[in-house]
């Protein structure tokens, strides 16, 4: 009824009074509602982070992604914001910045060595799909004669508790890493 009395406000004072305007105004109060939402809605298509499926698939389509099936919308919405901005000249901090957009959280090492031009990255990218969306940043991102090494570190934590047998007992400490293999231009 809000909308409603904002479009009365909208007449002159004498057409006001009347039932006849009243009831028209009300029978198009639900149209006007909903075409107040589609505008409203158009507007959020429009940037990355607030695009609905429909938005996140035109992204898609212009940067050449073809997402998972089973990927989320949030897991598309960071593959997308991490291929859009994709801005030189190379700094450590805008490559960093990528890699916590797409891994989501800033629990990222980036380690340059400007004086033997290597970079030591370790993430923790735990959806699918995301090691390939960072080798691609590192390869359109990173200049030529910088060579990478990334570390994917992936947290296991045990379900279960473990109990000494016999009075001994050993442990171990697990690490998954996912090796990322970069073939060279003559294989």
């Amino acid at each position: 009824m809000a909308l409603l009395e904002e479009m009365l406000g909208y007449l002159p004072e004498y057409l006001r009074e009347f039932e006849e305007i009243r009831q028209l105004l009300a029978a198009e109060d639900p149209h006007i509602t909903a075409l107040v939402d589609a505008s409203v809605g158009c507007v959020d298509e429009q940037y990355i982070q607030t695009a609905t499926d429909y938005g996140l698939s035109k992204f898609e389509s212009l940067l050449g992604i073809h997402p998972d099936p089973t990927a989320t919308l949030d897991e598309r919405r960071k593959t997308v914001l991490a291929m859009w901005f994709n801005s030189l000249p190379f700094t450590e901090r805008q490559l960093k910045n990528r890699i916590i957009a797409l891994q989501g959280d800033d629990n990222v090492d980036v380690s340059v060595d400007y004086g033997t031009y290597d970079i030591a990255i370790a993430t923790r990218l735990l959806y699918e799909g995301q090691v390939s969306d960072l080798m691609h940043i590192l390869r359109t991102m990173v200049p030529a004669n910088m060579t990478y090494a990334v570390e994917n570190l992936i947290p296991w934590v045990s379900g279960t508790d473990l109990y000494p047998a016999g009075g001994a007992t050993a442990l171990t400490t697990f690490t998954t890493i996912s090796d990322i293999y970069v073939p060279s231009e003559n294989e």
